[in-house]
């Protein structure tokens, strides 16, 4: 899980296949991310808003701008094998 500027939660949920989002101080999902997830097991936000997802079942690293439930084209997978974590230290991609 994480956390971005805005205090909203980012959870992965690898038994359902999602990533929910929380707003502050709510206690159900503003919205949930399910488009192409298969096993996504951790999740970080960069400091423009952008969601990192680890997409292990597909052995991937997706891009989400701010506010979509829909991948960018920008993908990280090329040489993954079982990814299990993410971190943010600029630049993440060129």
């Amino acid at each position: 899980m994480t956390v971005d500027a805005h205090d909203t939660l980012y959870l992965a949920n690898d038994d359902s296949n999602n990533v929910e989002e929380y707003r502050s101080g709510q206690n159900h999902p503003y919205q949930t991310i399910t488009d192409d997830l298969d096993y996504p097991v951790a999740v970080t936000v960069d400091k423009n808003g952008r969601l990192y997802v680890t997409n292990e079942g597909n052995y991937e690293v997706l891009e989400f701008a701010p506010g979509s439930i829909t991948p960018s084209d920008r993908q990280i997978s090329k040489g993954l094998l079982d990814p299990w974590g993410t971190a943010y230290s600029p630049p993440l991609l060129p």
